[in-house]
């Protein structure tokens, strides 16, 4: 008998930035929003099922469009109760995609304003292609 075997081909298209902050998710945004002239707001939770436990994790999400739909920004909360979307980032509290088109200066630039933010102790880029749990972050 044949046997078909799917394949398939992830988008990681986007900016990948840890933060590690000890703030409450809806202070981090706002502290964002006014640095970065965002408009993060709550969204549905992202739903990812761990398969060797067989259990359903949800993580908190903030997202933001700009007005002409070619900027999409996502903050997510990088832990569920003793979970985490990226277990391989342990240390990062939070993780901010950003997708659309932005320029490595752009990207240093909102490293460099978050840097700035009380509560903010490290923000740094992450190679995607990199991580082991690349496909939690396909959503």
């Amino acid at each position: 008998m044949a046997r078909n075997i799917l394949k398939a081909d992830y988008d990681f298209d986007f900016i990948l930035i840890g933060i590690s902050s000890a703030e409450k998710d809806y202070r981090l945004c706002h502290f964002i929003n006014k640095a970065l002239g965002f408009d993060l707001q709550k969204s549905k939770d992202i739903e990812i099922i761990v398969t060797k436990k067989r259990k359903q994790s949800f993580f908190t999400s903030y997202e933001w469009m700009d007005e002409d739909g070619r900027r999409e920004i996502r903050l997510l909360i990088n832990s569920s109760g003793n979970e985490f979307l990226v277990p391989e980032m342990k240390q990062m509290d939070y993780l901010l995609f950003l997708k659309g088109p932005i320029t490595d200066t752009e990207q240093q630039k909102i490293i460099s304003i978050l840097l700035q933010i009380p509560g903010i102790q490290v923000a740094m880029p992450v190679d995607v292609l990199s991580l082991r749990s690349k496909k939690n972050l396909v959503f």
